[in-house]
């Protein structure tokens, strides 16, 4: 699948879906529903967000604070099963 297609605006609106935690609606926000809001397919969505978790724990252990990035990991773990 070829990825490259996706403008700057898109991923900026990503972004800010991201940062908003919930949907229009009030819901929280879960990947099918940022995929929804920025027209992103739904792997690419999901693929991004993991890669946002990942980036973050990578860090925060790098701080010495692995508890917080075993959270982070368990969140996209329910993300995923939510989503199935």
């Amino acid at each position: 699948m070829e990825h490259d297609t996706y403008t700057e605006e898109t991923l900026l609106n990503l972004l800010r879906v991201i940062a908003q935690a919930t949907d229009p609606k009030g819901k929280l926000v879960t990947t099918k529903a940022i995929a929804e809001q920025t027209g992103l397919p739904l792997e690419l969505a999901t693929r991004f967000i993991f890669g946002l978790a990942d980036a973050e724990a990578v860090e925060l252990e790098s701080c010495g604070r692995r508890d917080t990035s075993v959270r982070i990991t368990r969140f996209g773990q329910e993300i995923l099963q939510m989503e199935s």
